[in-house]
């Protein structure tokens, strides 16, 4: 016979599991980064970029809908810093490239010299998620 203390003890070990399963506990790290170029890699433009994520759900940009939690879509900010996290990342701009239509990879077009490439996972409303998923790389554009 199992005492009832021994009992008591699994249900608690138990619930508290699926509460810290339900509220986002015990979750995979989640990631992205870049598969090419590499850092520090030379190219010559246009270059193609790849970018990659772990335990991430890569989707198209939604407006006005509940999101749900490691979902979203990439942005690349160009040779500036990122922007602020709980703001929608600018749009209609040459350093920040949306990809809401859930791409992973795209062209891009630098003028030669060095470069400085941030991948940054955001939101169907393009406001990052916190902690903010965000990868560096720099790149050196050669004729």
């Amino acid at each position: 016979m199992i005492a009832k203390p021994t009992i008591l003890a699994v249900v608690i070990g138990l619930l508290s599991m699926t509460l810290l399963s339900a509220c986002g506990g015990n979750q995979p790290e989640s990631s992205v980064y870049f598969m090419e170029p590499r850092d520090g890699a030379e190219v010559k433009s246009p270059f193609i970029v790849q970018m990659g994520s772990e335990n991430l759900v890569i989707e198209p940009a939604q407006a006005d809908v509940d999101y749900l939690p490691g979902h979203g879509h990439h942005h690349i900010i160009i040779d500036a810093d990122l922007p602020r996290l709980d703001m929608p990342i600018p749009a209609n701009s040459v350093q920040h490239l949306h990809f809401g239509k859930a791409q992973i990879e795209t062209t891009l077009d630098l003028e030669p010299g060095e470069h400085s490439l941030r991948l940054l996972f955001a939101k169907g409303d393009h406001i990052s998620w916190s902690p903010a998923q965000t990868a560096n790389i720099n790149v050196t554009v050669v004729k």
